[in-house]
């Protein structure tokens, strides 16, 4: 089928977007959907507004029969498997950069010495911003930071080596493939996406390029944030030409600006504020989850968010709760579940192969399921009464000293274990990626743990072979444990349900979506807008930097082919979101959740922090500004002892689950009775069954009055 040209809707909010762009985009595309060749996708930014598009395709009792909902890694891992040349993992990078770091350790200037020290201890921060520049279509180089500029170049080499792009440059040169390829996609609808998402802006031309028909609903910029989300809608303009009006659905509401009862002169319903403070994050859950029961009574809440800022111990004691309480939810958070290289044993051989001393080898030793196999004529605790004596002798805690010194005694039992020393495989010092992971293949096999050998062979591949550059132990050890990961995610059962009215999310997972309640958990100081985080240079280093990139933007930028006041970017390019970008957005993305809400907005915070209990853990900024906003004062201590003091209360309320309904009306009262009793099947068939009785008690006849008189008359008439 030939390809049409994309089509850009604009709609005023994605969150009413369903009834005038996306509810008639599936009506067209379903019926068709499973019986054509190339698959259908449907592109959203994370897997909460993939289940909130599938809840309300069940909800209207529409099939997705055929249709791929998929998110921005799992489109990339879809477009990802026709490449010749493997991806290069983000732990295979940063092991790149930190060898290049290694190597310009010793140089003579002192500023990119100490800027390679620093990268080689922390290689992520570097690559990040490598990364993002990339993606923005700039090299390094345009930056005035001289001092990165050998590691950079260097790190640049090692990737031509092995054969590794960077994630941007890869998804442009898909891009370019796919101009002059063959469709691999039926009908694309991307949706959701703003000026947040720059950095997947190659990515979704990548999956428009493919389509035979592509639709691409975005909302209608507002607020401080504009301007970006303003390039974003006038770059896609340049690819699909003009923005379209998403037309007015038939079963969309009016244009009027007031509702019905705002026209009858009644006052809007205003959403209500709560604000619950816990001593801990114990009994900040306990009291979320009390919560959520209050909320789930009322009759107006329809759908009911809990919101988190990020991962941690929180939505895990939310989600336990829950469960407790046999409520169904949506755990979108889900919780870590530990693999074979998350077991105690395997990072105590990590420690030792770190750092091979007694301490660590003890250590070790207790982890190690099977001591036997590491000398059968010894039990664990003899080998270790053997090398603490050695220890008192020697006062080193060196293994290969005190291997000697138990090789050099008399005793079988030291001999034994001088044995068992020399026998244990140790990584060399330095060497390259393949000599280690051969030595590496050799100490998992003397110990027979051959599932992680195989879990290692599986990743690695034959990369290494393309790197000959030698490097220190500890960055291959750091290497191994981000590489050698087995841990996956897990929910209850209560907690496995997509669909439920009780969805567990994050701040970007319940973008886009009608609430009619939401409850913001651990609403603590440094939780939203989340901390600018650590850097790879210094702090006059890093201002230098975020000027840099804002003239990189202005360059980006440039005036749209429909003439002034169009703004897109370049060709091959995309905008850098610095710090204070990514904060706007973190602001923009919390003012729309509660904006979403239609009946209530709760936000709850602990007193103090788990790690320090000394310390007072104060709310966050969205916290004390909201609570002033709608409380008329400012968030004290005092008030947050007292508030703390009503949390207390509010989850010993015996009232919240022992509620009783109120006794009926007295006018519906026999209606009730009736009721029950035609739905007892113990008893026979009685009045209520036919609403008939044998006697006049239920409804009585009424008697007539009449004179004797009035009777003759009325007699000779009917008799004449």
């Amino acid at each position: 089928m030939e390809r049409s040209r994309p089509v850009l809707l604009v709609v005023p909010s994605l969150r009413e977007a369903w009834e005038d762009a996306i509810a008639p985009w599936f009506e067209r595309v379903l019926p068709e959907t499973w019986k054509r060749t190339l698959p259908s996708l449907v592109v959203v930014p994370t897997r909460g507004q993939a289940n909130d598009l599938k809840a309300r395709l069940i909800a209207k009792g529409y099939s997705h029969l055929g249709l791929q909902f998929v998110t921005p890694a799992s489109l990339w891992a879809l477009l990802a498997r026709d490449d010749a040349t493997p991806h290069a993992q983000p732990e295979h990078l940063r092991l790149l950069l930190a060898i290049a770091a290694s190597e310009m350790e010793d140089r003579p200037n002192e500023s990119e010495s100490l800027a390679a020290k620093a990268v080689a201890r922390a290689p992520a921060l570097l690559l990040r911003a490598l990364d993002r520049l990339e993606t923005a279509g700039w090299k390094f180089k345009e930056l005035a930071l001289p001092a990165f500029t050998p590691v950079v170049q260097r790190f640049n080499e090692l990737l031509k080596k092995c054969d590794f792009v960077l994630l941007g440059e890869g998804n442009r040169r898909r891009l370019r493939q796919a101009a002059r390829g063959e469709r691999k996609f039926s009908h694309v609808l991307i949706t959701g996406f703003d000026g947040a998402h720059w950095r997947q802006w190659f990515l979704l031309r990548n999956a428009v390029e493919l389509a035979e028909n592509a639709t691409i609903v975005v909302e209608e910029p507002g607020g401080d944030f504009s301007d970006i989300d303003l390039c974003w809608i006038g770059s896609w303009e340049e690819v699909c030409g003009e923005a379209q009006r998403a037309p007015k659905s038939a079963h969309a509401p009016s244009d009027s600006f007031f509702s019905e009862t705002e026209m009858r002169g009644g006052a809007a319903p205003a959403k209500s504020f709560d604000f619950l403070i816990g001593t801990n994050i114990s009994e900040q859950a306990e009291a979320i989850a009390r919560k959520c029961v209050r909320y789930l009574s009322e009759e107006k809440c329809k759908r009911l968010g809990v919101i988190f800022s990020r991962n941690g111990a929180l939505p895990r004691l939310v989600s336990n709760s829950l469960a407790q309480l046999d409520i169904p939810h949506n755990d979108g958070l889900a919780h870590i579940v530990p693999g074979i290289f998350e077991s105690a044993e395997w990072q105590a051989w990590i420690e030792l192969q770190r750092a091979p001393r007694l301490n660590s080898f003890l250590r070790f030793l207790d982890a190690f399921s099977d001591p036997a196999v590491l000398s059968p004529s010894l039990s664990r605790s003899t080998f270790e009464n053997i090398l603490r004596e050695s220890y008192s002798e020697v006062l080193l805690d060196d293994l290969e000293i005190l291997r000697e010194f138990c090789a050099a005694r008399t005793d079988k039992k030291f001999q034994s274990a001088a044995e068992a020393l020399r026998a244990l495989p140790f990584l060399p010092p330095r060497a390259t990626l393949a000599q280690f992971l051969e030595q590496t293949h050799a100490a998992l096999a003397y110990l027979d743990w051959k599932q992680h050998a195989l879990e290692i062979a599986s990743v690695t591949r034959d990369w290494p072979q393309h790197l000959d550059a030698e490097f220190p132990r500890t960055l291959f050890l750091r290497w191994l444990e981000e590489t050698a990961a087995t841990f996956g995610a897990a929910r209850s059962a209560e907690g496995d349900h997509p669909y439920a009215r009780v969805q567990l999310l994050t701040v970007a997972q319940a973008q886009n979506q009608e609430w009619s309640h939401l409850i913001f958990a651990g609403w603590n100081e440094g939780a939203w807008p989340p901390p600018a985080g650590a850097e790879f240079a210094r702090a006059e280093e890093i201002r230098a930097f975020n000027r840099s990139v804002q003239q990189l933007n202005k360059r980006a930028a440039r005036q749209g082919s429909q003439g002034e006041g169009h703004t897109s970017v370049r060709e091959n390019h995309s905008l850098y979101l610095g710090p204070s970008e990514q904060r706007a957005i973190a602001l923009r993305q919390f003012d729309a959740l509660l904006e979403s809400a239609s009946e209530g907005v709760t936000l709850a915070a602990s007193l103090v922090q788990e790690d320090a209990p000394e310390r007072w853990w104060n709310p966050s900024e969205c916290f004390s500004q909201l609570y002033l906003t709608k409380r008329r004062e400012p968030l004290t201590q005092a008030r947050l002892k007292y508030l703390q003091r009503a949390t207390a209360r509010f989850i010993n309320d015996p009232r919240l689950f022992t509620y009783e309904s109120e006794p009926p009306h007295a006018d519906v009262q026999q209606t009730v009775i009736a009721f029950n009793a035609r739905r007892d099947a113990s008893k026979p068939a009685s009045e209520y069954d036919f609403a008939l009785r044998t006697n006049q008690s239920y409804r009585p006849m009424p008697t007539l009055s009449v004179s004797k008189r009035k009777l003759e008359k009325y007699s000779r008439r009917f008799l004449h």
